[in-house]
């Protein structure tokens, strides 16, 4: 036995020296641990056990050097790295404060997060269901604070209750003392089963933790370190995954007591080994010799590769960034912690390029199969997002079976380059856009022989004729201008003096049509040939806008002129229906106090009936400027047209055929209409079909629903597109001279002769059509007749009846203010109501009237106004009349006003409206009305029903 000892101590003795020259670091590395189960923790035995230790010992068998453990605490462990006590720190995470006096690798070892566990058969399944439970946490655990964050966050009210261990926290839980307990995943997955408790599926706040050296030092060691790892990591079976396996929970570790026969045997094993060791040392020096040449090329390479100003970079097969060299990350704008481990896809590569190429697309083809790929150019991005061209030089990596490992990329910036090849690119593209698309159309023509030739020309030029590009090339100009001249014009005699011609020619189309063109011409030379560059313009659109223009002119004139006229027709009306007021009122008054054996009471008669006749002349003069208000209803046309064909047929002579058409599911259709004025429409229209016959012929009257489409009415109104109904009136006359047709609408324009007629009904017609949201159109030619056609908007809202009341002529003895600028109106109404019974207090003007209800306003029962006074208006004198006495009764009467209406009136609470001239029946029976309606509702101000 002795012999044995003195035999290993010698060979220890021999090999001790050559065990010190091992590895790379000629000193232990020293490594700082503290107690974190099952990440590294100290044993009973005072060993040194855990993940990061198991892998650290690993790496050293691996690597030649060795490592010596630094018990401690947390705290001690990163005091000892600043002061220099230690090399190395384990289970550090990485945080911008920490990076700036230290490094750290680049493969994260582990990542730990926080866990709920519960009792088997606990119903919670989601942070949400522990509102309100008990929940136990361990004093300062990162992950209790992190699961305090969490529920803050999220709103949940938690009773927490601070144990000081993870251990105690199980026991608290297995004892029923809380609901949950919350501890890493790494102790509670290794632990749970010996408490009786099981692993929820809520978890949170997870982070990675890795190596970490002081700034500046042991930056191979990091290296060597993240090497190792990416090599596990990759291999599913390898050491660090068994390891994981085994201190993260997989598997349960026992400590196993070995019997002293199984050391002896060890020790016979260890002394075989050393004397096999001796006789293999030689072998091993050279090995060793080499390896530190090998080391030699490696820094070389590396220098070379880091100070090269070129990308290089090496990728694994699913894109991670395993290198990249030092120009690359300042090209890039990364640091080394930030791109290193990451993929290309989420980092350098963007989604799409300017263009909207799929570029990620690309890269995964590259990866899939480099070879086919040696040479690319793409886009890439910085960090700073600015976009780049990168050339890239591709080549495979392989394992020892031939499988493609990873991809060894060399990349130069061509952005330059492709920036000036993008200006030459849209240098070339802004002429040949010129040529090619803007609205002109270019032709480059060409004399040969005695013709001129199309050489070139633009694709414009090729859809404007109708021809493929094939078609025209080589071929004549005459063939798409006839007009052209093939010889040695005078033209071309200008133009071979250097002057610019401008002309406007016919060009025809392949398919025979023609149309205007506009040609700029041009001589120019090119290598030495001279050629005619024709710039041409299609005028067709240009005549179209002009023709509209033309008729929006015509149209905005006949605007013009109807504004005019109606402007003097309201001036005019308001005075004629005065005075027409004074005739009609005076004259009944007389004609009632008449006897019937009287015999002025024909002449009388005569008098209304001019008077009426007057009345609707005016009618007829606001009607074509649309000065009278109208009152548009939802009606049956087809109903009107039916019961107004009776009285045309009672006024039309017998020597006309009268004939309707109302066109099937028309008669169920609505329009908006003025029944009366649709009426006055056709009787206007029919009778001038029957002087245009010379009261011979047939008058057609058509009922039908059409669409009608924008371009259709753009010139003549303003009106949308839509369903429409159609009446139109057909006669058989001589037709509308051409010259005549414009001037048909106008007031006062007639082709009769003196006293045949006033030259209004069209103008009437037109006034109509157009205040009721309609369009008039006329067709007509000499010797075929007319046609004018009434185009109405359809409406779908419900048709109103209304029943009007018949009563005997009223009387009253109430007291009447009466009030109008008109001193022969005050004098009619004065005697018009006494007669009745009424006590009436006339005024002619309107303030003095004002201060005498003033001085009692409880002394009248109503106010009849006239609306258009000096000084005091109607509507302003019934304002403050209300203000006095808010309920007393109103009537508003008007002979034309443009600031009144049926509408206006009765938003103000005025109860009647009256248009001058008025009958006298008409008058008294609202005057009784009013007063009996307000007698019964004495406190109601608003207008009455008529």
């Amino acid at each position: 036995m002795r012999i044995y000892l003195f035999l290993i101590l010698i060979i220890a003795s021999v090999f001790t020296p050559l065990w010190a020259q091992r590895g790379e670091y000629e000193k232990p590395v020293r490594v700082g641990v503290f107690s974190f189960e099952p990440i590294n923790f100290i044993d009973p035995q005072g060993g040194v056990q855990g993940l990061y230790p198991d892998l650290l010992r690993s790496m050293v068998e691996e690597e030649g050097w060795s490592i010596e453990f630094v018990p401690g605490t947390w705290a001690q462990g990163l005091e000892r790295l600043q002061a220099n006590e230690i090399d190395l720190v384990t289970t550090i995470a990485h945080t911008p404060e920490r990076a700036k006096v230290m490094d750290f690798n680049h493969e994260a070892v582990v990542s730990i997060w926080g866990q709920v566990f519960l009792r088997p058969g606990s119903k919670v399944e989601k942070i949400l269901d522990l509102e309100g439970l008990k929940v136990a946490i361990t004093e300062r655990d990162i992950s209790g604070q992190n699961f305090l964050k969490t529920i803050a966050g999220l709103g949940v009210n938690c009773e927490i209750i601070r144990y000081p261990r993870h251990d105690d926290v199980f026991l608290a839980l297995k004892n029923k003392e809380v609901d949950a307990g919350v501890t890493p995943n790494y102790f509670g997955l290794r632990h749970f089963s010996e408490y009786g408790v099981v692993p929820s599926s809520i978890q949170f706040s997870p982070f990675s933790i890795y190596f970490a050296t002081r700034k500046g030092q042991f930056a191979h060691l990091l290296e060597h370190i993240d090497e190792h790892l990416s090599a596990w990591k990759a291999d599913k079976n390898s050491y660090y995954y068994q390891r994981l396996n085994y201190w993260m929970g997989g598997e349960n570790f026992e400590k196993k007591i070995i019997p002293l026969w199984i050391w002896v045997c060890l020790g016979v094993v260890a002394l075989t080994a050393l004397v096999l060791f001796f006789a293999s040392m030689a072998f091993k020096v050279q090995v060793r010799k080499a390896t530190a040449e090998r080391r030699s090329r490696e820094r070389d390479y590396r220098r070379l590769v880091q100070s090269v100003n070129n990308i290089i970079l090496r990728v694994d097969t699913q894109g991670k960034i395993q290198f990249i060299n030092r120009y690359g990350l300042e090209f890039f704008g990364f640091d080394k912690h930030e791109i290193i481990g990451k993929s290309v896809l989420e980092t350098i590569i963007p989604e799409q390029d300017v263009d909207g190429r799929d570029i990620q697309q690309v890269i995964k083809d590259v990866l899939c199969d480099p070879d086919d790929f040696e040479n690319i150019e793409n886009e890439n991005i910085c960090k700073d997002g600015q976009r780049v061209y990168i050339q890239w030089c591709n080549q495979a990596e392989y394992d020892e079976e031939g499988n493609i490992v990873g991809v060894f990329s060399v990349g130069a910036d061509i952005s330059e380059r492709k920036r000036v090849e993008a200006e030459l690119r849209a240098k070339e593209e802004k002429f040949r856009t010129l040529f090619e698309h803007v609205t002109d159309y270019a032709l480059v023509l060409q004399q040969q022989d005695t013709e001129l030739v199309i050489v070139d020309l633009s694709k414009s030029a090729c859809r404007l004729h109708g021809y493929q590009r094939e078609e025209l090339l080589g071929q004549p100009l005459r063939l798409i201008s006839p007009q052209s001249s093939s010889g040695d014009d005078s033209r071309q005699v200008l133009l071979r003096a250097g002057q610019t011609l401008k002309s406007v020619v016919m060009h025809q189309r392949k398919d025979g049509s023609t149309f205007p063109v506009e040609a700029v011409v041009r001589q120019i030379e090119v290598d030495g040939e001279l050629y005619f560059f024709s710039i041409e313009r299609d005028l067709t659109e240009q005549e179209r806008a002009e023709n509209e223009r033309s008729e929006l002119e015509k149209s905005l004139q006949q605007k013009y002129k109807m504004e005019a006229i109606g402007t003097l027709a309201g001036g005019i009306a308001h005075d004629f229906n005065n005075i027409l007021a004074i005739i009609l009122g005076n004259t009944q008054m007389l004609k009632r106090k008449l006897s019937e054996e009287d015999g002025n009471g024909v002449k009388l008669e005569r008098i209304l009936t001019a008077a009426n006749r007057g009345k609707h002349l005016v009618d007829q003069v606001l009607a074509f400027s649309r000065r009278q208000e109208q009152s548009l209803q939802p009606l049956l046309l087809a109903e009107l047209v039916i019961d107004t064909f009776d009285l045309l047929r009672a006024s039309i002579p017998r020597t006309v055929h009268l004939e309707t058409k109302v066109a099937p599911g028309c008669d169920e259709l609505k329009v908006r209409a003025d029944a009366t004025q649709i009426q006055q429409v056709l009787l206007n229209l029919c009778n001038n079909a029957v002087f245009a016959m010379q009261e011979k012929g047939t008058i057609t009257i058509e009922l039908e629903k059409i669409d009608l489409p924008v371009d259709e009415l753009f010139v003549a109104s303003q009106l949308a597109a839509g369903e429409y109904l159609q009446l139109s009136v057909t006669d058989t006359g001589g037709g509308i001279r051409a010259e005549n047709i414009e001037k048909i609408f106008d007031p006062f324009y007639t082709t009769k002769e003196i006293g045949q007629g006033t030259g209004l009904g069209l103008a009437v017609v037109h006034g109509i059509v157009q205040g009721h949201q309609g369009v008039v159109r006329v067709h007509s030619q000499r010797g075929e007749g007319s046609r004018f056609e009434i185009c109405l908007p359809l409406t779908h809202a419900p048709i109103r009846h209304l029943v009007e009341d018949a009563g005997p002529l009223p009387t009253g003895s109430e007291r009447i203010l009466f009030v109008d600028d008109e001193e022969d109106i005050t004098l009619w109404a004065d005697e018009l109501l006494k007669q009745q019974g009424f006590n009436p207090v006339c005024y002619t003007d309107s303030e003095d009237a004002l201060e005498r209800f003033q001085k009692d306003p409880q002394a009248f029962d109503m106010l009849i106004t006239d609306q258009s006074m000096p000084i005091l208006s109607g509507q302003e004198l019934i304002a403050k009349v209300r203000e006095l006495r808010s309920d007393i009764p109103v009537i508003l009467c008007s002979g034309f006003s443009s600031l009144v209406s049926t509408a206006l009136v009765e938003q103000q609470g005025i109860n009647k409206f009256f248009h001058k001239p008025y009958r006298e029946e008409e008058l008294l029976l609202a005057i009784r009305k009013c007063l009996d309606f307000s007698a019964e509702n004495p406190h109601l101000d608003q207008p009455q029903p008529s």
